[in-house]
């Protein structure tokens, strides 16, 4: 009998590997890794599928993990929907494969990661068993609810830029926003925008779609933000930032014709909605990028364009011969903190110094990338004396003085 509900549980739990596992609750967040078919077959495709639920924060930075066993047939696809009941908005963000086993055995899919607010997170792994090829493989069928239907102006997507005309490494922001004249019930978004010769930051929105009230060519609509990002341009030229698209569920009346009291009493819009799907997709966005004065460039300029400043501390002015002293340089500022260089430190050659630890703190939030990045250099004075660190300097481009701008420390 003690045999028979060990038997029992191991078998439970074969039936939760196929598509459910451990989730991982965190700051209201899931990071859950599942497959649509456990056993399969060596000739049989199957589907991988990572998916993160938040309360609408945010989450990026995917890594999947090592799926060198399986050949890769489609993937990494992403999908993002959200949903809003009562005011709560729920958000999950989707990563699937279409992946094919190799050779029969039993294999291990790994963790992935991902990164929400800040945190990492971590899926559950997957063991999968693979038997050997049938000789068919299953054709899965997708039914897509609702009928699509024609809103004409009563819905559409616009994506909306700050400026058109920057320089290279300026900030662009890049709103993403929803205008309707019905309701919605739900939305997905099949495709984000593709953001070729820009790296790209996505601004934090609040956790709840807030809507508000525009009027567009002498109609009110009722106007959501989906997406916010920060987009700076690394090239020069005209450079293009592609549509968004999404299938919205909205709420539309049944047409009845027919004279019959009945229904005639139920086409009334209490009993006639019925919802329907709405593909939309929003215009692409040219932005011409001017590139940055090529003349009289300083020597410590690295790709910083915005508005910073530098400062530099000692941890100690004293110190033994062969002890370590903290050298470090903050820069604080407005710009793409993310790519920042450390300055150029040169000692002299009674030095020795070690690669420096770096810390960000960057903020997303409001229209604008901010923070600081700091450099700490761990350096080792090897003879005894007095000895003079050299200042550091570091250059950006500032975008109001449409200049140069190098900053310098003292020296120590």
């Amino acid at each position: 009998m003690k045999l028979n509900s060990q038997k029992l549980k191991y078998g439970f739990v074969q039936l939760l590997l196929c598509f459910v596992s451990f989730i991982a609750y965190s700051q209201n967040v899931t990071f859950t890794a599942g497959v649509d078919k456990n056993p399969v077959a060596a000739d049989e495709q199957f589907t991988l599928e990572f998916t993160v639920t938040t309360n609408g924060a945010s989450a990026r930075s995917f890594k999947a993990p090592d799926l060198s066993k399986f050949l890769t047939l489609s993937g990494p696809n992403q999908s993002t929907s959200m949903q809003i009941i009562n005011g709560s908005v729920s958000s999950s963000q989707s990563f699937s494969y279409v992946l094919q086993a190799r050779e029969a055995g039993k294999f291990q899919i790994g963790s992935a990661m991902i990164d929400v607010g800040g945190s990492q997170f971590k899926s559950n792994v997957i063991d999968i068993t693979v038997t050997k090829g049938s000789g068919q493989k299953r054709q899965q069928a997708q039914a897509q609810q609702g009928d699509a239907v024609d809103m004409g102006d009563n819905i559409f997507l616009r994506a909306i830029v700050d400026r058109s005309r920057v320089y290279q490494g300026e900030q662009i922001t890049v709103i993403y926003k929803i205008y309707t004249r019905a309701r919605i019930v739900n939305y997905t978004i099949n495709k984000l925008p593709t953001m070729t010769g820009f790296w790209g930051e996505e601004l934090q929105l609040p956790q709840q779609v807030n809507l508000t009230n525009e009027v567009v060519n002498g109609k009110q609509y009722q106007v959501g933000v989906l997406k916010k990002m920060a987009l700076f341009p690394t090239q020069n030229g005209t450079l293009e930032i592609n549509p968004m698209e999404l299938t919205c569920q909205v709420q539309v009346q049944s047409k009845r014709r027919s004279n019959d009291i009945f229904d005639q009493f139920f086409n009334d819009p209490l009993f006639g909605a019925q919802t329907a799907n709405v593909p939309l997709k929003s215009l692409p966005v040219k932005v011409t990028v001017l590139p940055l004065p090529q003349n009289n460039v300083p020597e410590s300029f690295q790709g910083a364009v915005g508005k910073f400043s530098l400062n530099a501390s000692l941890n100690k002015r004293s110190a033994k011969t062969n002890e370590p002293i903290a050298l470090k340089a903050t820069i604080n500022g407005t710009g793409n903190v993310k790519i920042l260089e450390a300055p150029k430190l040169k000692l002299p050659a009674d030095f020795e110094q070690y690669d420096p630890k770096v810390k960000e703190d960057i903020t997303r939030s409001g229209e604008t990338i901010n923070g600081s990045k700091s450099f700490e250099w761990l350096i080792v004075p090897r003879y005894p004396g007095d000895k003079k660190i050299p200042a550091l300097e570091f250059t950006y481009f500032d975008i109001g003085q449409k200049r140069y701008v190098t900053l310098r420390t003292n020296e120590f």
